[in-house]
């Protein structure tokens, strides 16, 4: 913890240094800019990533290179987070379009979801999706079953 919050560079990695820094996923798709870290007692438990217009947290596992963060370089994830999967377009088995998602459940600081909510018009009310009815998460997401 000393080693962020402190400004020099002898101590370590200072917050100033790494505070808006570009993220990119582990398919190198822009995944935000580093904002904060959270942490109980002297550990990093998670960090706070901007990312069109809102706050995410994840979890401080996925943070690939903490050892070039005094670096001016992009830090990498060792995932494709979640929340890159809002605005993408559902299909269904038979190839039909059933609308971009809207909305994603994620389950505490991991990069896990529940369940994706889909609309196909912004005055029609949004579908719930659960994660076992998904067979392919991709540039587009596929469905193992029809929607009604």
């Amino acid at each position: 913890m000393d080693k962020i919050l402190g400004g020099s560079q002898e101590d370590g990695i200072g917050f100033w240094n790494i505070f808006w820094r570009p993220l990119l996923s582990k398919s190198g798709e822009k995944a935000g800019r580093l904002i904060g870290f959270s942490f109980r007692g002297t550990k990093i438990i998670s960090f706070q990533v901007y990312y069109k217009f809102r706050i995410v947290d994840l979890d401080a596992k996925y943070l690939r290179n903490w050892d070039s963060m005094n670096k001016k370089s992009v830090i990498i994830l060792d995932i494709d987070p979640i929340y890159l999967l809002k605005g993408r377009s559902v299909y269904d088995e038979s190839g039909k379009k059933i609308g971009r998602v809207v909305k994603v459940d994620q389950v505490g600081y991991y990069n896990e979801f529940d369940s994706l909510f889909v609309k196909n018009r912004f005055f029609l009310p949004s579908i719930q999706i659960s994660k076992n009815k998904i067979s392919v998460l991709k540039k587009n997401i596929l469905l193992n079953s029809s929607v009604k």
